[in-house]
């Protein structure tokens, strides 16, 4: 389906949806996004490129890229998946590029093991080599259902590649002192997202998505991205404190970039460039990520004394979906307003009443 002015047409392998009362068109094979209007010469054209490219991409029936190609241009791909999955599964396909053209038919449990451990894993690190493996197990799924391979040999679960005693943990807990030399340093672009991470324990897509609109009578109401969650956090005065010096913008966004415009791309060179320095400075110490502070909230929350189910609530976990659903419009428990306004951040005392 394709949109024109106000009406829509019929285009065979072309995905059209809405968001925020616009209207996007996608090329189901390929992928990629069509910028001309619907109904042109100039869309048909747009079209007709892309289809003529991925001609001379498909590969044979049977082998991973052409299942690769299947795969994306299922309905389950496109209406099933969420957009950050369809990006994670993007990302897993170039890796996988290297092995595009072999029969999957002819891949063994073996092999596969051999190019994680001996390709993959030196060249994109352990979690991603990891990840690969997973995707790959989805794509047999397919090609099984498909008729195109016999079974699977991911069928039984490989045990991935384990961190090494000793490592790094990744996404760690931030220190009392690193929360707050950041918190005191950082210039006000930077310092409302990172209070959105440390108060409201979201997650960067959700970060950034956010609008104003989420802001109502104290409390943050968002449906999370990744899960569909429904969540309802109230206001804590280290947010409340960053939002009052948000710069002034007719942008819905909630957080803003230096120039007073929604972030679209650059959030992650301006926090690892403000992070390095402080790092080079010996203020804080290595492994300092943004998602940390969803952990850190969840541990304070914990060693606040509230139980997984309200842990969860806040943080949009879907363990318990279905008594969210039902609760989801009835008034935030006092029990879980009060941990939250009153975990301390900083090691300074704050006033709930901010």
């Amino acid at each position: 389906m394709a949109r024109k002015r106000g009406f829509l047409v019929q285009i065979q392998g072309v995905k059209s949806y809405r968001s925020k009362g616009r209207w996007y068109h996608y090329d189901r094979v390929t992928g990629q996004r069509l910028l001309a209007e619907p109904g042109t010469p100039e869309f048909l054209a747009e079209i007709q490129a892309l289809r003529s490219v991925a001609r001379e991409m498909v590969l044979p029936r049977g082998t991973l890229g052409g299942v690769i190609g299947q795969f994306k241009a299922s309905e389950s791909y496109w209406d099933v998946l969420k957009p950050d999955t369809r990006l994670s599964y993007e990302r897993a396909f170039k890796v996988l590029d290297v092995i595009k053209t072999a029969p999957m038919a002819d891949m063994t449990r073996s092999a596969i093991i051999n190019l994680r451990d001996d390709v993959l894993r030196p060249k994109y690190g352990r979690w991603m080599a990891n990840y690969a493996v997973t995707v790959l197990g989805i794509l047999f799924q397919f090609a099984h259902d498909k008729g195109i391979v016999k079974e699977s040999p991911l069928g039984k679960k490989i045990r991935k590649i384990r961190k090494p005693p000793g490592a790094e943990k990744a996404n760690r807990r931030w220190t009392e002192e690193e929360r707050r030399v950041v918190l005191q340093e950082a210039p006000p672009h930077i310092r409302l997202p990172v209070a959105m991470a440390m108060c409201l324990g979201l997650r960067y897509s959700d970060i950034i998505r956010a609008t104003l609109a989420a802001l109502v009578d104290g409390e943050f109401a968002i449906t999370t991205r990744k899960r569909d969650a429904p969540i309802r956090v109230p206001v804590h005065p280290i947010l409340a404190e960053a939002l009052a010096q948000r710069p002034k913008s007719d942008a819905i966004q909630i957080c803003l970039n230096s120039d007073g415009k929604p972030w679209k791309t650059g959030f992650n060179a301006s926090w690892a460039k403000f992070r390095n320095r402080l790092l080079s400075e010996g203020k804080i110490g290595k492994g300092l990520t943004l998602h940390g502070l969803r952990h850190t909230l969840g541990t304070m929350l914990s060693e606040a004394g509230l139980d997984d189910g309200k842990i969860a609530d806040v943080l949009g976990q879907s363990g318990i979906m279905m008594a969210r659903h039902y609760s989801k419009e009835a008034k935030l428990a006092e029990v879980t307003k009060d941990a939250v306004l009153g975990v301390d951040w900083t090691g300074r005392k704050t006033n709930k009443n901010v």
